[in-house]
């Protein structure tokens, strides 16, 4: 098992992924959606897309 790493949303473990440590899973996939999302609403509130 690898060891944490932090990926600016948080720590991420082995326990967000598939067997394969490559891809999430149901969990890690909304985690990772849930931090873009925020994102996307700080760039929003900062004018980032305003034309």
């Amino acid at each position: 098992m690898s060891a944490p790493r932090s990926s600016g949303m948080g720590y991420l473990t082995s326990t967000l992924y598939m067997s394969d440590e490559l891809h999430p899973h149901a969990a890690g996939s909304l985690r990772h959606a849930t931090y873009d999302a925020e994102c996307l609403r700080q760039m929003v509130r900062r004018g980032l897309f305003d034309a």
